[in-house]
């Protein structure tokens, strides 16, 4: 690359050479070069190009669904790292995929192996609100019955929201057909407690019907202020939690 000193600026394209300002500074190239949509499409030096384009798309389509699927429970939650880190995420997880081609590796197939969903049931999807940190300990999963028990669970050892008077606590199923790229979700009826309840444990329980698909089990909870009579919603960090307890066939 040349800079161009001259009393006159050109700026475009003349006798096979690019002039353009850089930063303010008169720059020259040859021109030509770069990537045509045509080569990216056909060459084969842009054979890597063509398979992460491909596998990019496929991560970006199972990000959309879980965000869709998730809304109820974060649609009112702001984080704006949450994109890129779930991108990263389901990129991670396709990488487990060592079944596949380079370029047809599936987040699904990644899925399937004890690494892949190490890595998801991890992911913090809120990492300032959490199951395990707001009760001091882990509730279970019961499979057979579709049941998720917070036992042995006491007013005073629960973390509340600051200001919060009421915490609700849903369970979400979400089953996802990979090779469709298609979803549905079942949720179980809130339970809400108060901030100073009796209750020793909460029981979430879905109706899940015979059918085919991954299945993501989540749990959230929100927190609410009592104005008067009323429960609001708190809208802040904190406020909102949602935690990936279980996956299975």
């Amino acid at each position: 690359m040349a800079k161009v000193k001259s009393l006159i600026v050109i700026e475009g394209t003349l006798g096979g050479i690019n002039f353009y300002l850089r930063k303010g500074v008169a720059v020259a190239r040859k021109a030509g070069g770069g990537f045509s949509g045509k080569a990216i499409k056909n060459s084969p030096n842009m054979l890597r190009v063509r398979e992460n384009n491909s596998e990019f798309g496929h991560v970006s389509k199972v990000k959309t669904i879980f965000k869709r699927a998730l809304l109820p429970f974060l649609g009112h939650h702001s984080d704006s790292s949450l994109h890129g880190r779930m991108m990263k995420l389901f990129h991670s997880i396709k990488n487990r995929d060592e079944v596949s081609e380079r370029g047809k590796r599936r987040v699904g197939i990644g899925l399937q192996s004890e690494e892949g969903r190490k890595e998801m049931l991890s992911f913090p999807f809120t990492p300032k609100r959490c199951i395990q940190d707001t009760f001091f300990k882990k509730g279970i999963f019961y499979e057979n019955a579709l049941t998720y028990l917070l036992n042995g669970i006491s007013s005073s050892a629960v973390h509340f929201h600051k200001n919060a008077e009421m915490l609700e606590l849903k369970m979400l199923i979400l089953v996802l057909d990979f090779e469709a790229l298609n979803y549905k979700t079942y949720v179980s009826e809130a339970q809400k407690l108060e901030k100073y309840f009796t209750e020793t444990s909460v029981e979430l329980t879905v109706d899940l019907p015979p059918t085919e698909g991954l299945k993501f089990v989540f749990v959230g909870m929100k927190f609410y202020q009592k104005q008067g009579s009323d429960f609001y919603l708190f809208e802040e960090d904190g406020a909102t939690g949602l935690e990936l307890v279980h996956i299975f066939d």
